[in-house]
């Protein structure tokens, strides 16, 4: 779990492409690797750039989609776990 007032930010050297229909790819050029996001891995991408918070991107999806399930914290989280791994 993160600490909530921890700032996020993705490595710079990560390469964001966005696609059509808001769909995306992430390159990294150390590696060569690349990993493609959905509109919402989109939305919080973009919010990985070192001044928001945990509670900042949850309020930001909360802010663009409608119906989102009751955990959508823990989807954030799961997410951001995921990519830091990659």
């Amino acid at each position: 779990m993160m600490a909530e007032a921890e700032r996020i930010q993705a490595k710079p050297t990560i390469v964001l492409r966005e696609e059509s229909d808001e769909w995306a790819m992430l390159y990294d050029p150390d590696s060569g690797a690349t990993y493609s996001l959905n509109p919402l891995g989109v939305t919080i991408w973009k919010q990985l750039d070192g001044s928001h918070d945990l509670n900042d991107i949850i309020a930001a999806v909360r802010r663009d989609y409608e119906n989102l399930p009751e955990n959508v914290r823990a989807d954030v989280e799961q997410f951001l776990s995921t990519i830091k791994k990659l």
